[in-house]
């Protein structure tokens, strides 16, 4: 069974070590990923921790919610505050980052956009 063409495969004696380890750094990148990355790092960096931190907060917001409930409003508005505050910090986060990331053409439509328009350079040559 011939395994020439898998990337993954180191080449058997006399094959192209160069070529093999080409195809490899191509294979272990992931595009979409580092894309998600590129223009806003540290805003998109923030926009992750927020979301986790946020989700845990919320949740244990949420629960204790739901446990003070049956006491009255007196003793859960802490906890309505609290998840009120949480959503509006992720979503202003979130909105900032897609603002940035839209106001420098990095949103996947707009990459994708790109893409297509130089596809459509290359079938015209």
């Amino acid at each position: 069974m011939s395994n020439q063409g898998h990337p993954r495969t180191p080449p058997r004696a006399g094959g192209d070590l160069a070529q093999y380890y080409r195809q490899l750094r191509t294979s272990l990148a992931d595009v979409d990923d580092i894309a998600e990355w590129e223009g806003t790092p540290w805003l998109t960096g923030l926009a992750n921790f927020c979301a986790v931190a946020g989700t845990m907060i919320g949740v244990l917001a949420l629960i204790g919610l739901i446990g003070y409930a049956h006491r009255g409003f007196a003793v859960y508005w802490p906890m309505a505050l609290i998840l009120a505050l949480d959503l509006a910090i992720n979503g202003a986060v979130q909105l900032l980052r897609f603002k940035r990331r839209r106001g420098a053409g990095l949103t996947r439509a707009e990459r994708r956009r790109l893409v297509l328009e130089r596809e459509a350079q290359k079938r015209a040559r």
